[in-house]
């Protein structure tokens, strides 16, 4: 029997079938280019653009499959897309998925009411099928996901066949039937390297390249010029900055280039090895346009370290050592020639470090401000400890070493909150601040070791009820009060919910004192239990690297509610500050699981507005997604539904995992599993694949990798 996808011997083709495939591939193309530029999936119009673009190229793939049975045209593939039952299972679970959205919004149990912050309940809907909690909602994630589903199948049948110059190429030279030597590429066959890529997969991967290096390079000037519009001329409704080209949120940007460039690694790789396959490596490169690709590339991975992200640089960073190896191993029999091939990838990483060093440093070693406590109220006071440097110049207004407040974007004039700050040469002051901004009470006093530049210097605020004590390298001080005119009152609680750390002029991070250690304990510690953790002279960092090793401070039972080393790059100060505030999403979309069905959950698309009103606030205009893409599947989806997305993933995928194949060089498929690996590490800390840009070059690239199932005229 003679199915779509067996590889058949040369056949006339026929007209529309030549049609349907060439606008196939101008859709593919189209689509490529278009889904980042039109910003970034941002505004409804440009996700429908791309839906519309999705169903025709699914019609088209269906009329190339009636054109085929009609006419028993037998296409000629340079590839199968593996077993039968993988091509048959992946054919269900789309149509499971693409059911499961649609049975979900019209089974819909309610519709939110964002303006009253409720759910209106719908009549009728049948508990034991998949249904919605926000009917309008779902309806966009079902028709998003079948446009995503013409695509998909589209790209898969598309790459797989060969154009007409290797079919005329495949008919002079013995078409299905010919011998070939064993383990030998069948794509040699027509291009004669065994790194030779098929036409259709290197006209794709040429143009992804070229359209994300010109992301990367308007990104970059974007980055660096911070426009209050995107694309200097688009205003977003909730945000004046940090954009990055044409993404409005820059960690989208950081991640969409990060999946490209490791292919344009894979694409230049084979080039490259083709050059010196001929013998005149530099010469035969030189002429190539190939050489192209080296700009592309440094862009693309200089970008995501230009943007400043925590996220996006480090999956950069890690996918260029993942990446380094390979490149070694797939040119180790050049010899001394391999390292022009792995020149490229620090070329790129030097070009971002160069453009944005110090954001980027500031980013991860000094960019934490506040830090929650999760503390409702102190039962028995405080202790309030710092470990720093004085500064050796002075600025007009106070530094402020540490304090605690109510808010996570003020400290001074935040009722209740208490600060611990050096005002000029030798003068410490601490303030707390009344139930009125205009009252504060301002304990000062003077001492010569605050006055010696780079002097290590170890404060410690013991505050009980209203008694305020401080420490200056183990000996107390003594403080004088200073009470305003408006007079002061005790607030009736202190602020507990916020660590402030190191506070300069307009609540950004102070350069000109190196902290060392800020240590917070949740209740007033005796002298006696004092003593021992005081000393005369504090350690610092400077000079043994960036920790100061384990303290005694730690040590303490019932544990310190905080224990921060804010001058090193530690993992434990991004956790410590809740991952910019993930963590508070993370807690919440857990409470929320237990509102919905464990096994169908809320429905595709719902968790913008169901946690708005989980919130009561229907202004939470940036509370899109959750930043954790498995934890938000697992709510819309329940475990049922996010099973089977991950199944339809996991087979789309199967090709990476079988190694050597023969269709591709398999460097360039572990290229494309690094760079796929990158982005599912980063879409557990932020919402990568919720954008639409994102998820179709991720549906499209699952295309393409399927269809390198296995080598014509190969066995099952």
């Amino acid at each position: 029997m003679v199915t779509g996808w067996e590889v058949g011997a040369a056949q006339q083709e026929p007209g529309l079938h030549r049609w349907a495939d060439r606008a196939t591939e101008g859709l593919l193309f189209g689509m490529l280019v278009f889904s980042p530029w039109a910003l970034a999936g941002w505004p409804t119009w440009s996700v429908w653009t791309m839906n519309v673009g999705g169903y025709l190229l699914g019609l088209l793939w269906l009329a190339k499959g009636m054109v085929r049975r009609r006419a028993r045209y037998c296409p000629d593939r340079w590839t199968t897309p593996g077993p039968a039952w993988r091509v048959g299972w992946l054919g269900g679970l789309t149509l499971l998925l693409l059911s499961w959205s649609l049975v979900s919004a019209l089974n819909a149990r309610a519709v939110v009411d964002v303006v009253g912050l409720r759910l209106e309940e719908r009549p009728g809907w049948i508990s034991w099928l998949p249904h919605s909690y926000d009917a309008p909602s779902t309806w966009f994630q079902f028709w998003s996901h079948l446009g995503l589903a013409g695509v998909f199948w589209a790209a898969m049948d598309w790459v797989s066949l060969r154009d007409s110059r290797q079919r005329s190429h495949r008919t002079r030279h013995g078409g299905r039937g010919a011998r070939r030597e064993p383990g030998a590429n069948p794509n040699a066959e027509a291009v004669g390297s065994r790194h030779a890529l098929p036409r259709r997969l290197k006209k794709l991967l040429w143009v992804a390249c070229l359209n994300g290096a010109a992301v990367a390079l308007v990104g970059i000037f974007s980055t660096l010029d911070n426009p209050t519009r995107v694309l200097w001329l688009f205003p977003h409704e909730t945000r004046q900055g940090n954009f990055f080209g044409p993404f409005w949120y820059r960690n989208h940007g950081a991640q969409y280039l990060n999946l490209l460039w490791p292919l344009c690694l894979g694409l230049y790789q084979t080039s490259f090895l083709q050059a010196a396959e001929r013998g005149r490596l530099l010469s035969e490169l030189g002429r190539s346009p190939s050489l192209l690709l080296i700009p592309c590339l440094v862009l693309m991975s200089a970008a995501p370290f230009v943007l400043t992200g925590r996220g996006g640089s480090l999956i950069a960073g890690a996918v260029m050592v993942a990446c380094v190896p390979v490149l070694w191993w797939s040119g180790r029999q050049l010899g001394k020639r391999v390292v022009l091939g792995l020149l490229v990838l620090p070329a790129g990483l030097a070009l971002g470090l160069a453009l944005a060093w110090k954001p980027l440093s500031y980013r991860f070693f000094r960019g934490f401000i506040s830090f929650p406590t999760h503390v409702e109220a102190w039962r028995e006071g405080f202790t309030l400890r710092t470990v720093f440097e004085v500064p050796r110049v002075w600025r007009e207004s106070a530094v402020t070493m540490a304090g605690l407040s109510e808010s996570r974007t003020r400290l001074l004039g935040e009722p209740g909150s208490v600060s611990l700050s050096l005002r000029r040469e030798g003068r410490l002051e601490v303030r707390v601040q009344g139930e009125a901004r205009e009252q504060a009470l301002v304990l000062m006093t003077t001492n010569a070791l605050l006055a010696e530049p780079d002097r290590a210097v170890e404060l410690v605020l013991v505050q009980q009820a209203q008694s305020s004590t401080v420490y200056l390298n183990g000996r107390p001080l003594s403080m004088r009060a200073v009470t305003n005119r408006a007079g002061f009152r005790w607030p009736e609680r202190l602020a507990t919910r916020y660590l402030w750390v190191g506070r300069g002029a307009g609540g950004s991070r102070i350069f000109n004192a190196r902290l060392e250690a800020v240590t917070l304990v949740g209740r007033a510690l005796p002298p006696a239990e004092l003593a021992p953790l005081l000393s005369e002279t504090p350690r610092t960092g400077r000079g043994i690297g960036l920790g100061l090793g384990r303290d005694a401070w730690e040590a303490l039972r019932p544990a310190p509610v905080h224990h921060l080393r804010p001058h090193s790059l530690s993992p434990s100060m991004w956790l410590a500050e809740g991952l910019a505030g993930r963590q508070q999403f993370y807690e919440h979309a857990r409470r929320m699981l237990g509102d919905y069905p464990a096994a169908f959950g809320a429905g595709p698309g719902t968790f913008g507005n169901l946690y708005k009103v989980f919130l009561r606030n229907a202004q939470a205009t940036d509370t899109w997604h959750v930043h954790n893409d498995y934890l938000e599947t697992r709510l819309e989806f329940g475990w049922v539904g996010s099973g089977l997305i991950y199944a339809a993933f996991g087979l789309a995928l199967w090709p990476l995992g079988r190694g050597r194949g023969g269709r591709v060089p398999s460097y360039l498929l572990v290229f494309m599993a690094i760079a796929v690996a990158g982005c599912l590490v980063q879409a557990r800390f932020d919402w990568v694949l919720q954008a639409h840009p994102l998820l179709f070059l991720m549906v499209l690239l699952c295309g393409v990798v399927s269809a390198l199932g296995r080598a014509d005229g190969a066995r099952p």
